[in-house]
């Protein structure tokens, strides 16, 4: 390791270096250090990366073990998730209105998921019991292929208008057949 390196060993991996701050007084022949959002690297100058080549995995790697953890978790305790049925209290806007609320039935969703009555979920709360598939078949599959080394794919940070559109649909037709079925 080079004096003065700070304990900083040379990072194979180039760093995804948008907005990085760089020393213009820094010896050309001496790496630098690149730091940005939780990820690292250093760099012999004139070693730049190409923008679209770099890729970050510091903070999706994160989410994506968070997500599985999650996931796995509520799967391992769903054999006694039985127990809790007697637990669950009224829905507050349904004893203030009589109407169900547009999130009633999530946690009766994933109840009858952990008992493995999807039939009964997807019948009752349709759009909470696809909800809690998705939610635990992506934090599963986003944590293993995370373990097996492969980069997730971009969250896109906006919805278009017709996915806005689609998502308020959804919950707003949701909560008509909930109304509708009495749930």
């Amino acid at each position: 390791m080079e004096p003065g390196a700070r304990g900083l060993g040379l990072c194979r991996r180039a760093p995804h270096i948008a907005g990085a701050r760089v020393r213009s007084d820094a010896d050309p022949a001496r790496p630098v250090l690149f730091v940005r959002a939780g990820s690292f690297g250093v760099l012999r100058r004139g070693a730049l990366p190409v923008h679209a080549a770099v890729r970050e995995h510091a903070v999706s790697r994160q989410v994506a073990f968070l997500w599985g953890g999650v996931a796995a978790a509520l799967v391992i305790i769903s054999p006694w998730a039985s127990g809790f049925t007697g637990e669950l209290w009224a829905c507050t806007f349904k004893s203030w209105t009589g109407y169900a609320c547009p999130t009633c039935g999530t946690t009766r969703a994933a109840l009858l998921l952990a008992d493995l009555d999807v039939a009964s979920a997807l019948s009752l709360y349709p759009l909470p019991a696809v909800g809690w598939m998705l939610f635990l078949g992506g934090g599963l599959t986003a944590a293993t292929l995370t373990l097996a080394g492969h980069t997730l794919p971009a969250v896109p940070t906006r919805l278009t208008l017709t996915g806005r559109v689609a998502v308020v649909s959804a919950i707003f037709m949701n909560w008509a057949y909930s109304i509708a079925t009495g749930v």
